[in-house]
């Protein structure tokens, strides 16, 4: 009976950077941060904790690493909206708000990071949260622009939703909220559809 010698996959870099990526989500999601370090992360990507001080020289930076990979989402979006839809303030309250919401719906890292940035705020998420504002500056200053002269604070109304998008993505496997359901396509739609009633009682 002959016997088969099993092949081994050699693994790019990319490969195994990706591998440790998906392992930070997953223990955050998953396990929660009280169980995020170098173990566990190596345990679950099967990549040695020698490869990670080699190319990444500590934990830390492979953490950093991660953050700035997933942060882009809420940039794009923001710059996409306005782009697309500068001209029109109504629809870029619109397109920005669901976007956000679907974005983060569908993407686990996304939803890792607003657990992050609320459980452990450390320096370089600070420094991020920071540009981010940074980034949001010129699109909310042409939304104060608009509302000048009247009795809306569109700054605090952006600022309730985003973070109520925010915690209903990261709460929707706990629990219904207000008799909603948002793991199911109805309460999805019935959130979306309540941005765009708020949009036309604002912008009318």
């Amino acid at each position: 009976m002959t016997s088969e010698k099993k092949t081994r996959i050699r693994r790019t870099r990319d490969v195994i950077d990706n591998q440790l990526m998906n392992a930070v989500c997953r223990v955050i999601n998953e396990l929660g941060f009280s169980q995020l370090g170098i173990n566990s992360v190596s345990e679950v990507a099967k990549v040695e904790k020698a490869y990670i001080y080699r190319n990444f020289e500590s934990f830390d930076n492979l953490l950093e690493r991660y953050f700035i990979r997933n942060d882009f989402w809420e940039r794009f979006i923001v710059q996409k909206a306005y782009n697309e839809h500068g001209s029109d303030l109504k629809d870029m309250f619109i397109y920005y708000l669901t976007e956000l919401y679907k974005t983060m719906d569908q993407n686990r890292e996304f939803e890792s990071i607003a657990r992050w940035e609320i459980a452990e705020p450390t320096p370089y998420i600070l420094r991020h949260a920071r540009r981010r504002e940074l980034d949001n500056q010129k699109f909310m200053e042409k939304n104060v622009e608009h509302f000048k002269g009247t009795d809306i604070d569109i700054e605090a109304i952006y600022a309730l939703l985003i973070s109520g998008i925010y915690y209903l993505n990261i709460h929707k496997n706990v629990s219904t909220f207000c008799n909603i359901d948002f793991t199911t396509r109805e309460g999805k739609k019935r959130l979306t559809k309540t941005i765009e009633q708020l949009a036309d009682i604002l912008f009318k």
